[in-house]
């Protein structure tokens, strides 16, 4: 399983227009100071005092492509979503503030990540490729809801269950591996996943909630195990 070669969680982020320079930023730290942020454009690193939900941006000079590096001291556990709608990483996802969730593009997890919580990702209409690492063992409900261009995933071995809504939204997931230790599967996890033509269900999936596969207009054939 790929993880980042020194350990910082990356997030591609892409500034379309002069108007938007400054770019937010929301995650979660259980130690003070404890993540140090670099922004990509040669500035000073970043910490942020608290502990929990911690939020914070930064101004860009110009438009461009930029690598948003996330590096957790030891001890400091990393977290992503505030298990709420309103924000997810990039911060506020009201109307006026999707612009930000839509300038991620591409995201690689590294160490001291145990979980992600909800809505992490929610509203990154950008949002292609997200490479998990085995060290997470939780995702939670609506992670990716939204994440329109969503095509490539890999859920780790350890993952025990996929929370509600967690990939609805995504039209552009054509197939999915669902880890062997998986027993639950959330309601509308896979809602609206148009291009979802292939999904292996193993044994050990004792429940899927309902409307699971609801709308996805590709998926020709499904083998639900023996002990749903």
């Amino acid at each position: 399983m790929y993880i980042t070669d020194d350990g910082a969680t990356r997030l591609h982020i892409r500034i379309a227009t002069v108007g938007r320079m400054t770019v937010p930023l929301c995650i979660g730290q259980t130690v003070a100071n404890g993540v140090s942020i670099y922004w990509g454009d040669g500035s000073a690193a970043e910490t942020l005092v608290g502990t929990g939900n911690v939020n914070t941006s930064h101004t860009y000079v110009e438009p461009g492509d930029y690598v948003i590096s996330l590096m957790p001291e030891d001890g400091c556990t990393l977290s992503f979503g505030a298990n709420s709608s309103s924000y997810c990483v990039m911060g506020s996802t009201e109307n006026s503030s999707k612009v930000y969730c839509n300038m991620l593009q591409d995201v690689s997890i590294g160490k001291n990540v145990k979980s992600i919580d909800g809505y992490a990702f929610n509203y990154c209409y950008s949002l292609a490729s997200v490479t998990i690492p085995d060290g997470v063992t939780s995702i939670s409900n609506n992670i990716f809801q939204y994440c329109y261009s969503l095509a490539s995933i890999t859920i780790p071995d350890g993952v025990t269950s996929i929370g509600a809504h967690t990939f609805s939204y995504c039209y552009s997931i054509s197939s999915i591996a669902i880890p062997s230790v998986v027993v639950f599967i959330g309601v509308y996890t896979f809602n609206y996943c148009y291009s979802l033509a292939s999904i292996t269900i193993p044994d050990g999936v004792k429940s899927i909630g309902t409307y699971t596969f609801n709308y996805c207009y590709s998926l020709a054939s499904i083998t639900i195990p023996d002990g749903v």
